[in-house]
Order: structure tokens, then C-alpha cells, then sequence
């Protein structure tokens, strides 16, 4: 009974070993997904609207409203429009501040966790 015993616990260990490896591959496939997805549609939504930002960027009111527009989508929680240097243009009252132009501009720059470095954050 005792080897009995030994086989079943070191199945148990193998399989959670097992299970363990495979909810890290799945987590990380599903990431790779979601962020593929997101970006495909914030590709797509930029280049149907690509025009229409463009002809209202120096007029904030009309910029406002297309975002505003852009962020009428139930799936889009808030839009902003960021400057070359990263500050902020305009903005739906729903975009997170969490999200902002500086963030952005870190992940651009190759910065993972998205906080802007002492020589290229705000001053």
C-alpha cells in the first residue's frame, strides 16, 4: 500500500506541475491576444477617422467631438489625443487618467511598465 500511496502522490505533483505550466502558457496567449486585438481595432478606427482628426485638430471644440464620437462605442472606455511630445490634446471625460499621454509615449519609447524616466518624463 505504501507504493501505492507514493505513485498517487507523485501523480498528484506531476499533474499540478503540469496544470501550473499550462495556465502560465494560456494566460500568456490570451494577453498576446487581447493586446493583438486591441491594437488591430485601434488601427482600424484610426484610419476611418484619420481624416476627420485630422481637419479638426486646431479646432479643440471639433476635436472634442470626434472623439467624442470614437467613444461612443460601448466597447471604448474613453479616447484622447496626444501630441508629439506627449502631452495631452484633448480627451473624452471618460478616458482614465491612468492611461495618459505619458504612458503612451513610455510604451512607444520601449519603456514596459509605462512611467516616463527622469530624462524623458514631465518636468
Amino acid at each position: 500500500m505504501p507504493r501505492m500511496a507514493q505513485f498517487i502522490l507523485a501523480l498528484l505533483v506531476g499533474l499540478a506541475v503540469l496544470m501550473w505550466a499550462a495556465a502560465g502558457v494560456v494566460q500568456t496567449t490570451a494577453r498576446d491576444w487581447f493586446e493583438r486585438d486591441v491594437s488591430s481595432r485601434a488601427r482600424l478606427v484610426l484610419v476611418g477617422a484619420s481624416h476627420a482628426l485630422a481637419t479638426a485638430w486646431y479646432d479643440p471644440p471639433n476635436l472634442e467631438k470626434q472623439l467624442s464620437e470614437l467613444g461612443k462605442d460601448e466597447r471604448v472606455m474613453g479616447v484622447a489625443a496626444c501630441n508629439s511630445d506627449f502631452t495631452l490634446q484633448a480627451s473624452t471625460p471618460g478616458f482614465p487618467d491612468e492611461l495618459g499621454c505619458w504612458q503612451a509615449g513610455a510604451r512607444l519609447n520601449g519603456e514596459p511598465d509605462g512611467s516616463p524616466t527622469r530624462a524623458s518624463g514631465p518636468p
